[in-house]
This record gives C-alpha cells, structure tokens and sequence, in this order.
C-alpha cells in the first residue's frame, strides 16, 4: 500500500509541496472514493477493498516520508553531479566519465536509495501491524479485565 502511495505521489509531485496534514488530505481525496468523492483519480480499490482509516493514513505519511527524503537526496545527488561535471579535472586525474551517466546508471543509483527508503518504511509498517496484533490478543484475553478473587 505504500509502494501504491509513492507511486501516486510520482504522478502528483505537487503533494511534496503542501504540508502534511496537507498532503494527506489531497491523496486521500485522490485515492479514496467517498459520496462526495464517487470517481478517485486512482482509485484505492484497485488494490485492496475495505482497508481501515488509520492503516490508510499510516501508509500515506509513510510514503510521504519516504518521498520527501528520496526527492531531496535525488536533488542532492543531481548537484553534486554537475559540480563534479564542471569541476575542471587536474594533470593526471581521471576526468569525469559521462558514459556512466547514462539513464540505466543513474537508475541504478537512484534505486539504491529508493530501497533504502522503502526499506526503512516496510519496517516502520511490519512493527505497526505486530502491535496491532499484540493488542488485539491482549484485548480478547479472557484475564483482562478480570478481578482475582
């Protein structure tokens, strides 16, 4: 569901601009169908039914994180490029191979740094849902709640 986030905030780049609560709101508005909102632009249901608020908005704010931090080192990534491109190379130093900029290596990297944000943020989601978990057993146990006689 995150990786369905990140790929809606690709489209609609402009949500990186808006604050959070912000942003939230707009991919709710763009994914999830309401009675005011019948029709989403890319409609949540295409792959999973009936998904709960909070998981939706924690995979929301997830993904935000996650694009917010790739799209920032990307363009930290970029300049240090050029810089390195227009940096005149000394006697006897390789100079700059432009070859390696290629779009199937610059996807290379960039990838890198993508899995490493998704990472961090499935992470994030598989101990939000053990939680869940453990609170849901802790919940039906027959000893909560119960007085000792």
């Amino acid at each position: 569901m995150v990786a369905f986030y990140f790929d809606c905030i690709q489209v609609y780049e402009g949500v990186l601009d808006l604050k959070n609560k912000e942003a939230l709101t707009a991919l709710e508005m763009l994914t999830h169908a309401t009675e005011k909102n019948p029709l989403p632009a890319m409609p949540l249901s295409a792959i999973a039914e009936q998904i709960p608020a909070y998981f939706r908005r924690g995979a929301i704010n997830a993904a935000l994180g996650s694009a917010r931090s790739f799209y920032a080192h990307l363009a930290k990534w970029r300049r240090r490029r050029e810089k390195a491109e227009a940096k005149p190379s000394r006697k006897g130093k390789k100079k700059f191979d432009s070859t390696a900029s290629s779009p199937t290596s610059v996807m290379e990297q960039v990838g890198s740094i993508l899995r490493r944000a998704m990472e961090g943020t499935y992470r994030f989601i598989h101990r939000a849902q053990s939680l869940d978990r453990n609170l849901l057993v802790l919940g039906q146990s027959p000893y909560v709640g119960a007085r000792r006689a």
